[in-house]
């Protein structure tokens, strides 16, 4: 979904899987979903303004993390529905994948098509919007916003947020529901985007969805070149990074080309699902912070449609893992309504393996 609201400084978009703000006179600052930590509002008062306060990670720039943008009630009103749709888009992408259960050896298990949904997306937004409508009704809203020349207090009049709420959850029930039309839509006529696995070898170019991949060098390393300046910063320094205590990494550089109709974020974004398999079908993910490995792309560097680069991946895994290759999987477009793959891709790199 693509939302938006704006305010006398600027702008904030999102399509579902980052957030772009955007403040007049400056670059603007992309970050994913999951990095807006907090997002407090603050009603119009009799000057007929309110403020939204965005706390997102701190920056040499930026000590305290908070973006403040101040609106007027029309923005508001936007800036709500945005809120209550990042909560709910937050909340739906906080899962994480883990290996395959008694599977067997050589198989990729599929992804559950989008058939398996059985609660509709948006009772958890009316949830909390009920919740929220009880708070304001026992006068419970006070929001404290900090900035540079900002601090205020307000409770806001019951009756002007209860009617607020209601004009704006039903505005994002309709987005939600129009948004599910268009994913159910499309899965009947691409039959769920399924495919069957594909299977190379090493520099061989293997396709899954509009994802191209060639595995250019695998193996295990002692350690990987890593930027020295620490968890959430970046200095263009690099030193050694051990792995952790009875674990190695194994490390695999491919080439990625984007046949989709739009930019890819390798390094920050959520562009397509790769996994390392062992000789157990047990699957591992990448680690994190792909962007302070030497030589990978930076953060918010999208890959443009019809072009390629080349991306490291390490993997930490046991010391007794023996490692046989990569599957990847093209995870689709939700807001474009493009349908992911529900099988993967694999390269093999040990011949004496293969996916039945």
């Amino acid at each position: 979904m693509d939302l938006v609201f704006h305010a006398r400084e600027g702008a904030v978009h999102t399509n579902g899987q980052n957030v772009s703000i955007s403040i007049t006179g400056q670059e603007p600052i992309v970050l994913p979903v999951s990095c807006v930590q907090r997002m407090d509002l603050s009603a119009p008062q009799h000057d007929g303004f309110g403020e939204v306060a965005l706390t997102v990670p701190a920056s040499p720039a930026n000590p305290t993390g908070i973006i403040v943008f101040t609106v007027d009630p029309q923005q508001y009103s936007e800036a709500t529905t945005f809120a209550q749709a990042l909560q709910t888009v937050k909340a739906r992408t906080a899962g994480a994948y883990g290996p395959a259960a008694n599977a067997p050896r050589g198989t990729i298990p599929s992804v559950p098509a989008a058939s398996t949904r059985s609660v509709a997306w948006w009772v958890p937004v009316v949830s909390a919007v009920a919740a929220l409508a009880v708070g304001a009704a026992l006068g419970w809203g006070i929001t404290q916003l900090h900035a540079n020349n900002t601090l205020r207090r307000f409770i806001a009049s019951k009756d002007a947020e209860i009617e607020k709420l209601d004009t704006s959850v039903n505005s994002l029930k309709q987005q939600l529901e129009s948004a599910l039309q268009r994913e159910d839509q499309q899965q009947d006529e691409t039959d769920s985007g399924a495919s069957d696995n594909t299977e190379g070898k090493p520099n061989e170019d293997v396709s899954n969805g509009g994802i191209t991949m060639k595995l250019l060098e695998f193996g295990e390393k002692p350690t990987i070149n890593f930027d020295s300046c620490g968890e959430g910063c970046s200095n263009g320094q690099f030193a050694p990074k051990n792995p952790d205590a009875d674990t190695k990494f194994w490390v695999v550089t491919v080439e990625v080309t984007n046949n989709t109709k739009k930019p890819l974020d390798i390094t920050c974004g959520y562009p397509y699902e790769i996994v390392a398999l062992n000789s157990d079908n047990q699957q591992y993910t990448p680690i994190d912070e792909l962007y302070d490995v030497e030589g990978n792309p930076e953060c918010n560097a999208d890959l443009q449609p019809g072009t390629k680069t080349k991306v490291t991946y390490p993997f930490q895994v046991p010391l007794h893992a023996k490692m046989i290759g990569i599957a990847f999987r093209d995870v689709g477009d939700f807001v474009g309504g493009t349908p992911g793959q529900d099988n993967y891709a694999v390269i093999i790199t040990d011949n004496n393996y293969h996916v039945s």
